[in-house]
């Protein structure tokens, strides 16, 4: 339900921890200004705004653990309110110490979770990305086992939002999960669902980007739900080629479409602002190859299906028979270090 205020002049508040830098009543300064349009509040100029003489609206500001247990939790008990009132002074200094405390999720005693996971009696959290592929993905023709890895992964996501003590991590495994999006229920994905659940999202929700790109991108999960398992320089695959530039990485924003890629605008240092049709073409050709082993599920490069052509990519010329793999790991790793690419992840 839309609590806002219909008054056209209702304004978001001012979060306390910003009256430092705004002033009580948002100030009009500069940087007080610059400070309100970056946290998405706006400061108050006296009784009014936009010519009216009519007074704001400000309802009260929640208390900061509601914000924090409502934005970087999936909800908050009694108890993690206390905790939370107890890791500081003041708001600023409770916020940076249960963060800091989040970001160390083995060191947080999970028990409660643990033994709610160890009463449900899961079948597949714990199998190797192997046991999954040959237990309930090779001509496994029982739809209820075929898919139970996908619904075990539900169900465990479900047990650690309601209990688990590691509630960053769950929210970072949500956001990464929505990022780098698989369909769960695909014929071929499901199976190995806890494999891309527990060993590439979770396996680098807090560490670098640039692996976590490539673990994504030689993933089962994904190779098969964006249709690259058979890609070749026959066939390339222009789907998880536009997927990479447009979801995973870039952004729709920064897409310029069918104009060719030499016009597209450039940052400082040279590197072009976006992507076009015909960085796509060239992503798919990087691509090819890029395969999975029949027997295991493991990645495999299919080196004979693979381009071997020259290609140019966001500005990057890329020769002719390189060594296996380069052709998209310098992509990777230019994606890794693009300004817009941060910009795109960040402000999700």
């Amino acid at each position: 339900m839309n609590t806002r205020p219909s008054d056209p002049v209702w304004r978001p508040p001012i979060p306390p921890f910003l009256t430092e830098v705004l002033g009580e009543n948002g100030g009009t300064s500069m940087l007080g200004e610059a400070m309100a349009r970056r946290f998405g509040v706006f400061p108050l100029r006296g009784a009014g705004t936009h010519g009216s003489s009519k007074a704001v609206v400000v309802p009260p500001l929640p208390p900061v653990e509601a914000l924090v247990f409502s934005r970087a939790c999936f909800g908050a008990t009694p108890s993690d309110v206390a905790l939370f009132r107890d890791l500081g002074p003041d708001p600023r200094a409770r916020i940076q110490a249960w963060v800091d405390w989040q970001l160390e999720p083995d060191a947080i005693d999970d028990g409660v979770f643990e033994t709610h996971v160890a009463q449900s009696g899961f079948e597949t959290l714990d199998k190797s990305l192997g046991e999954l592929w040959n237990e309930h993905l090779r001509e496994q023709e029982d739809l209820d086992y075929r898919f139970l890895p996908i619904v075990e992964t539900q169900h465990a996501t479900m047990l650690r939002a309601i209990y688990s003590r590691r509630q960053l991590t769950e929210v970072l495994a949500d956001f990464w999960h929505n990022h780098f999006n698989v369909h769960g229920y695909h014929f071929f994905a499901g199976p190995v669902f806890v494999h891309y659940d527990r060993d590439v999202i979770r396996g680098h929700s807090l560490g670098n980007f640039r692996a976590f790109l490539e673990a994504m991108t030689a993933s089962p999960a994904m190779l098969f739900n964006l249709d690259n398992v058979l890609s070749s320089a026959d066939g390339p695959n222009e789907n998880f080629a536009r997927e990479l530039l447009e979801l995973h990485t870039l952004g729709e924003d920064n897409y310029y479409g069918a104009i060719p890629a030499g016009d597209v605008p450039t940052d400082d240092d040279g590197i072009p602002m976006g992507y076009t049709d015909e960085d796509v073409r060239e992503m798919a050709r990087c691509l090819t190859g890029w395969s999975l082993d029949e027997n295991t599920g493991e990645f495999l490069y299919r080196w004979y299906w693979h381009d071997n052509g020259p290609k140019k990519i966001l500005g990057l010329t890329l020769p002719a028979y390189q060594a296996p793999l380069e052709d998209v790991r310098q992509v990777l790793d230019l994606l890794a270090r693009h300004p817009n690419v941060a910009r795109f992840v960040c402000t999700k």
